[in-house]
């Protein structure tokens, strides 16, 4: 059962600045190393998706026990229903993340 930590409502970037991502992921660098710095485990400072409407509804690890997520808040902000929220386990989450990855894994092979 997931926890909601809030959301990371900070005006980073507007989305015609070219370096609107960049600046993201920077932002999204911090906000983990923050984490990761105060908590421990795996998954700690990995964000995974919930797709919505014609969006994603992000969210980033704070901590494992107990699971608390906070909302990243891009693009159209989308969140997750609450009953998605309390019914989010570690086991779904460390799924997510490592769908995540062996996609990333696998477009980075195939896209030399």
């Amino acid at each position: 059962m997931a926890k909601d930590y809030g959301s990371s409502i900070v005006e980073i970037a507007t989305w015609n600045d070219p370096k609107y991502r960049e600046k993201q992921n920077e932002h999204l660098r911090s906000f983990a190393e923050n984490f990761r710095g105060r908590f421990p485990g795996k998954t700690v400072g990995k964000t995974v998706s919930w797709q919505i409407a014609d969006g994603y509804a992000k969210y980033m690890v704070v901590k494992e026990k107990p699971l608390t997520l906070i909302h990243i808040a891009e693009c159209d902000g989308y969140r997750i229903l609450p009953a998605t929220m309390r019914g989010t386990r570690l086991a779904d989450i460390k799924a997510m993340i490592e769908h995540e990855e062996s996609m990333e894994r696998f477009f980075a092979r195939h896209s030399k």
